[in-house]
């Protein structure tokens, strides 16, 4: 059953890919030594790996269409 109420959407991505879509905006080069600190390197990856997938989803012809679109409908509706 699809979710619609705004909190019940926010559970379902807190338990989904909040942790994944989190991570990359931690700024871990000021908050720790990660060349001191082998095993966080990870995470230096992990952001990298976000970012290739947000790259990689991100549509640039789609949302040029899409914000066509409501200009145009925009406009439509102040000239009615």
């Amino acid at each position: 059953m699809p979710v619609r109420s705004l909190p019940g959407i926010a559970m379902v991505y807190i338990r989904g890919n909040f942790a994944s879509d989190f991570i990359p905006w931690i700024p871990f080069h000021y908050l720790i030594d990660i060349e001191a600190h082998n095993e966080l390197k990870i995470l230096f990856v992990l952001k990298i790996y976000r970012i290739f997938v947000g790259m990689e989803k991100f549509n640039v012809q789609d949302v040029m269409q899409r914000l066509r679109d409501f200009q145009l409908s925009w406009i439509e509706k102040k000239i009615a």
